[in-house]
């Protein structure tokens, strides 16, 4: 880290070398005036919203442009930031989850698509373990 964020080119390394299939080994990249610009700022944001992580937590970031998906991953290890391959990993639901949940019923509410008392387990195959009915309202309002 320089300057108590990550560089352009240790970003860089981050991104590549997190993408799904790549060596977590540095490589090297080439990035306009531009590019570096942009990935120093999204160094900057993603410094400042994880260095007051604990240590070993981590954050997994999906970036789809184009139709294609590359996934990116860091770990705090040692007040250090460094990528990590975490793609698959299991995370814990966060608080943003909840928001995200809530956007999506919200616009298939007012798109009438579904009712908030609407039951999910009409949209799965399967029985859910003791029969348990889930209604999309408590999709909302779960606790994490």
């Amino acid at each position: 880290m320089m300057g108590g964020i990550l560089s352009a080119s240790t970003l860089a390394t981050v991104l590549e070398g997190c993408k799904s299939g790549a060596s977590s080994e540095a490589t090297a990249l080439s990035f306009s005036a531009e590019q570096s610009s942009m990935l120093a700022e999204i160094a900057e944001i993603i410094f400042s919203k994880s260095k007051d992580f604990p240590n070993k937590s981590q954050l997994s970031i999906a970036v789809i442009q184009n139709g294609k998906t590359n996934y990116y991953g860091i770990i705090k290890v040692n007040d250090t930031i460094k990528p990590n391959e975490n793609q698959n990993k299991i995370f814990e639901i966060g608080s943003i989850t909840k928001v995200f949940t809530s956007t999506i019923l919200a616009s298939l509410v007012i798109d009438e698509k579904l009712k908030l008392t609407d039951e999910i387990n009409t949209y799965y195959s399967f029985p859910f373990k003791n029969n348990i009915k889930i209604s999309c309202i408590r999709l909302r309002t779960r606790c994490s």
